[in-house]
Parts: structure tokens; sequence; C-alpha cells
């Protein structure tokens, strides 16, 4: 019996070009300053209650993230770091939105005499 011809399982992500588990150093820089900009959205909106800080900083860790997982192979330090950092940039946009619309609420009811 003969080995089959090309990958026997088509649905598996290939290797990366080099060392296996290796991605460049950049993207590893750029993961982890997503990384960075995703825990600061955070900071900002909890510690700060700066809705606009978070929304702009998790909006730029989440572009970084998403470029940096569209060039990173699977299973590098710098795919797992930026995938994180994508999530923490959600959670930084739900702070922010929830901020917002809170504030929001606050000045309607001020406005309306609420007390």
């Amino acid at each position: 019996m003969s080995a089959p011809i090309g990958n026997p399982n088509p649905y598996q992500p290939g290797q990366a070009v080099g060392q296996p588990g290796a991605a460049s150093p950049q993207l590893l820089s750029d993961a982890n300053t997503a990384f960075n900009m995703a825990i600061g959205g955070i900071v900002l909106g909890v510690c700060c209650f700066c809705a606009l800080g978070a929304l702009i900083l998790g909006i730029l860790s989440m572009n970084k993230a998403n470029g940096v997982l569209a060039m990173a192979p699977m299973g590098t330090e710098a795919n797992s770091k930026a995938s994180t950092a994508k999530m923490l940039a959600i959670v930084a946009l739900v702070i922010a939105g929830l901020q917002f619309f809170f504030n929001i609420i606050a000045a309607l009811s001020g406005a309306l005499g609420g007390r």
C-alpha cells in the first residue's frame, strides 16, 4: 500500500515557514502593543470612568490584534497574545458602551428633574 498523495487532512493548517512555532519579532511586538492598549482601555473604563478613552483604545487594540491574527501562524506566541488582546479589547468596548449608556441615563434623569 502506498502513501497518500498530498496532505491527508486538507483542513489542517499549514506550518510556519522557518522554525516551527516561530513568528516574526514584529508580529510579537504588535501583539504586545495590542494587549497593552486593551489593558489600558479597561483601566480607563473602570478606574477613570473615561468612556471615550476606553472606546478609542478598545478600537485601536481590536484593529491591531486583527492585523496580527491575519499574519501570525496558529500556535505562535504572537497569535495567542493577539487573540487575548482581541478578547480584552471587546471587554473594553463593552465597558465603554455601558458607561456611555449610563451617562446618557444620568444626564436625562438630571434634565428631567429626577433626584
